[in-house]
């Protein structure tokens, strides 16, 4: 089987993923869960989350930088 690059993923993607695993038997019955399917999701959930903080981060940032020039 050839390895084919996944798409990006969207933090839509991510959450739909979550919700398809917990609402699929995954929050009852986690021994039966797909684990590499879980550890890929666990991946991508950290990317998004950590890519969000860093969005966050540069956002409250910029608007410091704003504020501080304005006082200049």
């Amino acid at each position: 089987m050839p390895n084919i690059p996944k798409p990006p993923r969207t933090e839509r993607d991510v959450a739909a993923r979550i919700t398809d695993y917990l609402t699929g038997g995954g929050l009852f019955n986690p021994e039966m869960a797909n684990h590499d399917a879980v550890r890929d999701l666990l991946i991508d959930a950290r990317t998004e989350l950590a890519a969000a903080h860093a969005e966050q981060s540069a956002a409250v940032a910029a608007a410091y930088n704003h504020a501080e020039a304005e006082q200049c």
